[in-house]
Parts: structure tokens; sequence; C-alpha cells
């Protein structure tokens, strides 16, 4: 099922959104597949942290998916929780949720 695409409810602002876009398709490359989900993609709630998934044939170790975190944490001025999804890893439910109520960017 493909995510729906961005329509004016994501919290984040254009800038941020191209934050996001830049530094995650730099790491994984532009065929990587970015969904932003959780409370960011919800116009009615306030707060929360950038909940993102990335689906890639590209494996990262967690000392890199931690230096990406950082970047994004910078960047946005946020706090960033982030999912890989490669052929040989699958985080389990938290993708399935991801991939079913996200909005991929």
């Amino acid at each position: 099922m493909s995510a729906p695409q961005p329509a004016g409810i994501v919290r984040l602002n254009d800038t941020q959104l191209a934050a996001i876009r830049r530094i995650l398709h730099e790491q994984f490359g532009e065929s990587a597949r970015i969904i932003l989900f959780g409370s960011r993609i919800s116009p009615e709630r306030r707060g929360g942290d950038v909940d993102l998934c990335v689906e890639t044939d590209h494996g990262v170790s967690l000392l890199e998916q931690a230096r990406i975190v950082m970047r994004l944490q910078d960047a946005l001025g946020l706090d960033v929780d982030l999912i890989v999804k490669t052929p040989a890893y699958d985080p389990g439910p938290i993708y399935r949720i991801a991939q079913l109520t996200g909005i991929r960017l």
C-alpha cells in the first residue's frame, strides 16, 4: 500500500520537509522511499517528535543511523525517530504502522 502525498496537513514547514528529503536522499540515494508518520501528520495535535521511515536497499550501521538522526535534529530543531527498512531488516509492527498511516515525502 502506498502512503498518500502531503496535502497541507503536515505540521512541518517547507524548509523542514526539504531538509528531510535532502539529508535522507544524500545518505540513502534518490530511490529511497521516505515516509512521515505519527503526530506530525495530525493537524489537531501539538508538539511531538518527527517520526520517519526510510525504505532502502542500502543498509546502514546503528552508528550511522545515530549520525543521520543527529543531522536531522540539527536541521529541524526537533527530536527525530528514524526507522530504516531494508531487504535484510524488517523493523516489525512500527514499519507497518508507518506504511499504513504515513505520508510519503
